[in-house]
């Protein structure tokens, strides 16, 4: 772990040692640890909030990001499907969709992934989870067809452009050949 982010968790453990009710701190060590490799530690720190913090969506949806990384994806899955009852969070949809996709169910991992499309068809999240969640159902011409369509609302995005050169680059993701291919901005 690089030293600075070693000690940006340790100032923020320290908040939340002073201050153990407030939530931003909370969330942002519990996702740096995350990235660290410390999911469990994420998990332990957010299941420990106050009660009022329970329900905030941003808890939730960093808390399922910990499950994820734990392959929890039963939890992670019903978790997002409960939070989403009371506010439709394009994160928490990506979750239930990679807890999905993570349970072999690819058409409703594709679904979920579709849905945060059409709100944002720049969502590269989504976008990789649409992806591969066709590729694994073995509809390739639907994944191409999405990335098409993406790269399409999205042409001046050099993001984008990125997103869908990686995804062609790779011969283990090419869809099948002799399928329509993208034409990508130079």
């Amino acid at each position: 772990m690089l030293g600075s982010e070693k000690n940006r968790q340790q100032e923020l453990g320290e908040v939340l040692r002073l201050s153990p009710g407030l939530l931003q701190p909370r969330i942002e060590l519990a996702r740096s640890q995350i990235g660290g490799g410390k999911a469990q530690a994420a998990s332990d720190l957010l299941d420990s909030a106050p009660k009022n913090q329970k329900s905030a969506a941003a808890l939730a949806a960093t808390r399922n990001w910990a499950l994820l990384a734990l392959n929890h994806a039963d939890e992670a899955g019903a978790d997002a499907e409960n939070a989403l009852k009371t506010q439709r969070i394009p994160e928490l949809v990506l979750q239930r969709g990679i807890a999905k996709f993570l349970k072999k169910d690819f058409v409703g991992a594709r679904t979920d992934a579709q849905e945060i499309l059409r709100t944002n068809a720049a969502d590269s999240g989504a976008l990789s989870l649409a992806i591969q969640a066709c590729l694994a159902d073995k509809q390739n011409a639907l994944a191409l067809q999405i990335l098409n369509e993406s790269t399409a609302k999205n042409s001046a995005s050099p993001r984008m452009q990125l997103v869908a050169g990686e995804w062609l680059r790779q011969p283990e993701r090419r869809p099948t050949p002799g399928l329509p291919s993208l034409r990508l901005r130079r």
